[in-house]
């Protein structure tokens, strides 16, 4: 289950957050706290990674911004189409894909690379989806 772009949550909702991350880094163990990787509501609880049909948009490049319809009603995300279906955390991974994570190109099945490495995401409008769908490059 994915959940809202950090940035897009209340202000209250956020300094919870960063503060759950704090204590999960103080009780990280030593061997993770060498590998680097804490526990995180971005990388491992919010926007899912990969191809996807609806959820949450990414807005790792240019932040988030409004994407609304010619009529004036907020787009939904239709597709996302993405360089990787994971990284940085192993928490997306799928179960059965446990068994590739290190190896070479595991994780790009489709060998499709959006851009520079991104994610691309296109938009439809909930209200009457023959409007003109619109793309975010991030």
């Amino acid at each position: 289950m994915e959940h809202e772009f950090g940035e897009l949550l209340s202000e209250g909702l956020q300094l919870r957050i960063e503060e759950w991350e704090e204590q999960i880094e103080e009780e990280t163990d030593e061997e993770s706290a060498n590998r680097g990787h804490f526990l995180s509501y971005d990388g491992d609880h919010s926007i899912a990674p990969g191809w996807k049909v609806g959820g949450y948009a990414t807005w790792g490049v240019t932040g988030p911004y409004a994407i609304d319809c010619s009529c004036e009603t907020p787009m939904d995300l239709l597709l996302a189409i993405n360089s990787a279906e994971w990284g940085g955390t192993n928490s997306w991974v799928p179960l059965e894909d446990r068994e590739l994570i290190g190896t070479y190109d595991a994780n790009i099945p489709t060998q499709v690379t959006v851009g520079r490495g991104g994610s691309l995401n296109v938009f439809v409008c909930p209200a009457d989806p023959a409007h003109e769908h619109k793309i975010s490059l991030q």
